[in-house]
């Protein structure tokens, strides 16, 4: 682009200014130089690639800003870094903060949650973390995911009064009128006692049987929000899914708490429908790439682009020509050069006026250097959270009948099919011929309960992990409170669904293990195999991944657990790591238990009948083995005890725990450390030195100020370098 026409942008710009020059008295939310790059090297190239370019701005106080923008331009990452939650992999640099009425800034305190970055925990890293993300300790800031995540089998009156108790210090009167206030406001009280549900796929607005509606689950996130008088708004697509009643009710929900409680409001939205875009103050135009074309008052808009030769026609609606204004045609390699060449003059045009205006208020956009002191969440006392975590827990665990249904009649059912399928060990039948046929029933069941504790463990832990992470960054409770009430709300029923199997098999075949052995250890490893599927989960983001990780461990558990008919030599050795997954294969261990409890002095004498030589078994190692004693020894287990083997199994449980407590607490925040430097010198064009070594950038809010004007959103951007 020549210097000529550079020149007639900046003319054009400063005759026809879409911003007001003056910096409004009033409160609000301000970023400098934020911006989002992939690490260098990462796309294939020697330096970083922008996701976000730099960019500033200001929100005012009560004041609801749309960030707009083709699909992929980077509106959801834009939010992210304002609000801290930017995932790992990514850089985030910057600095956030919001002032009081008259420009004072006031820092705030971050949560405390403690991250992993590119999978290496520091302690810098963790100092960072509690200086530059999002307060959800104390709930300045509200942020609307764009998934609502909750509990399915709670109601709304459950779910809020939870939160309540768990931010807030309140007593029992004063906690129920605020949560009887908060869903009275959002309309939620006619469903209070309805169960929340599971969110289907494809059917957002509608209510599957007697749970919410997508519009309900929407306003019980914002209920969730509101539980501790926040004082920043940040939705990330919250109309998204919904019809245009659905929507217009959530997004008039939202406007209306900003603007009731004078705070500013930030959301994403991807086709903003005309009944929203009136109601907007301003918004943000972003292009591909993260480029900012256009950040101000949504009134001005129209007569900006005018000036740029880009006159909105007639017949369309003015969101829909502004995103059309920066969409690339990728299918017409012609079309798509010409929109570059557009969205470069719009963001170049727009780079350049914000510069003018960030010259003559240097001082509005330096970050503020000063920290308060720390005003962290103080949790409730352990026990109080334990039994809060409890009960939900448990309500979650019973009332979902129909699982329970499920896996009660699985229980029984296989019980049955097993029961058919070695068919040896029916009552009746020669003791010394079932052996094989014993071993199997006692493998194949063991492996069942561990499948169907794992595979449950991992589908609902999956479900209930991005609940959990958003409550532990609230500091709400502690990994270890979570993991603890968590088991102990999944033994009762595990044990009674042990217990079915177990009777099943004990009615239905001639097992000579005492009911009270063969219950425990099904138990048992119903725990063990839970405990497992806990440290997958930790460790993983969403049932997708966690199943996709859990299936395969559970092949090598199982095939290093199996029991081998053939026989095992103990004078061979086995290698290492096949000794240490037996060793941490819950499945082997039970299989170990149940036949050392099956096989220890059985006698292949039944009433004192001798069995023939043609009913003794021939398979492998166990055959013609002539009581259970031969076939523990022909299996290596004979120098093994029960109660042994049974610690052996609660030891992995142990292990287990201790490692979802591990994966909970240093990889359930999958968020990245940023800087607050700017990117390529970012901040030498409104007299900032670029060299500060500035590395934590803050948020600061305010609840103060009370102008209801037109917003007036300022960008200084540091140079009219070619980003694109």
């Amino acid at each position: 682009m020549s210097k000529l026409f550079l020149l007639y942008l900046l003319a054009l710009l400063r005759t026809c200014n879409s911003f007001d020059q003056d910096i409004p008295e009033e409160g609000g939310l301000r970023w400098r130089d934020v911006s989002v790059t992939l690490p260098a090297g990462k796309m294939g190239g020697g330096s970083h690639k922008f996701l976000v370019e730099p960019s500033s701005g200001f929100v005012q106080n009560g004041h609801v800003t749309a960030i707009i923008g083709p699909s992929g331009a980077g509106k959801s990452t834009l939010l992210a870094a304002l609000s801290g939650t930017t995932r790992r992999g990514k850089n985030v640099h910057g600095s956030v903060w919001t002032e009081s009425q008259g420009g004072q800034k006031s820092p705030l305190e971050i949560s405390c949650v403690e991250c992993i970055y590119e999978g290496l925990l520091t302690s810098s890293i963790f100092v960072y973390f509690v200086e530059n993300n999002i307060d959800e300790s104390s709930g300045e800031v509200a942020l609307l995911q764009q998934h609502d995540c909750f509990f399915a089998q709670l109601t709304p009156r459950e779910t809020v009064n939870l939160a309540a108790f768990l931010q807030l210090d309140h007593g029992a009167d004063e906690q129920n009128q605020l949560v009887d206030n908060i869903l009275d406001s959002l309309g939620l009280r006619h469903v209070e006692a309805r169960s929340v549900g599971e969110q289907l796929s494809g059917s957002y607005g509608k209510a599957s049987g007697g749970s919410l509606s997508g519009g309900e689950r929407r306003r019980l996130s914002v209920a969730l929000e509101l539980v501790s008088n926040p004082r920043v708004i940040l939705a990330d697509e919250p109309t998204t899914g919904l019809d245009s009643s659905q929507a217009k009710k959530v997004f008039d929900i939202i406007s209306k708490t900003a603007r009731d409680r004078c705070i500013p409001c930030i959301c994403t939205i991807h086709q903003p429908r005309a009944s929203i875009w009136k109601d907007l103050d301003s918004f943000i135009l972003l292009a591909p790439g993260g480029r900012i074309v256009y950040m101000g008052d949504r009134k001005k808009a129209v007569s900006y682009f005018a000036k740029l030769g880009y006159k909105c026609p007639s017949e369309t609606t003015t969101a829909e020509f502004f995103i059309d204004l920066v969409t690339v045609d990728t299918e017409d390699p012609d079309v798509a050069k010409k929109d570059i060449q557009r969205i470069e003059q719009l963001s170049t045009a727009f780079k350049i006026q914000q510069q003018d205006i960030s010259s003559q208020h240097a001082c509005v956009w330096e970050a503020p250097k000063d920290r308060r002191a720390s005003m962290k969440h103080k949790m409730r006392p352990r026990h109080a959270r334990l039994a809060a975590l409890l009960l939900r827990s448990i309500r979650q665990n019973f009332r979902d009948v129909k699982v329970n249904f499920l896996r009660g009649s699985a229980s029984l059912g296989l019980a049955c099919l097993f029961s058919e399928l070695f068919s040896g060990v029916k009552k009746g039948k020669s003791a010394a011929k079932s052996v094989a046929d014993r071993t199997a029933l006692l493998s194949f069941g063991a492996i069942n309960m561990t499948m169907m504790a794992m595979m449950k463990t991992l589908n609902l832990f999956g479900k209930e992990k991005s609940v959990v992470s958003r409550e532990q960054m609230r500091r709400h409770y502690t990994s270890f409170d979570y993991l603890i009430s968590k088991s102990l709300a999944e033994l009762p029923l595990d044990i009674i669904f042990s217990s079915m199997f177990a009777a099943a098999l004990k009615h239905l075949t001639c097992l000579t293990t005492p009911f009270p052995m063969l219950c425990g250890t099904f138990s048992l490893l119903t725990v063990a195999s839970a405990s497992l599927g806990f440290v997958v989960g930790s460790f993983t983001n969403g049932v997708e991944e966690a199943m996709t990780v859990g299936m395969p461990l559970m092949v090598i558990l199982m095939a290093v657990g199996i029991i081998n008919p053939s026989g095992v030599d103990a004078s061979v050795p086995k290698p290492w790591l096949i000794r240490i997954l037996k060793r941490l294969s819950p499945i082997g261990l039970a299989i170990e238990g149940l036949c050392v409890a099956e096989y220890k002095g059985m006698k292949f004498d039944d009433g004192g009948q001798r069995w023939s030589i043609r009913e003794l078994p021939k398979m492998g190692g166990l055959a013609l083995v002539q009581n259970g004693d031969h076939v523990l020894e022909a299996l290596a287990l004979h120098q093994k005890t029960y109660s042994g083997i049974m610690q052996d199994l609660a030891a992995i449980s142990a292990l287990n725990m201790f490692l979802s407590w591990v994966g909970l607490t240093f990889f359930g925040s999958n968020y990245v450390e940023a800087s607050g430097k700017a990117v390529d010198g970012a901040g030498e064009d409104i007299g900032l030195d670029p060299s500060d070594d500035d590395s934590n950038p803050h948020i600061r809010t305010t609840n103060k100020g009370t102008g209801r004007e037109p917003i007036n959103v300022q960008v200084p951007v540091t140079s009219a370098r070619k980003w694109f």
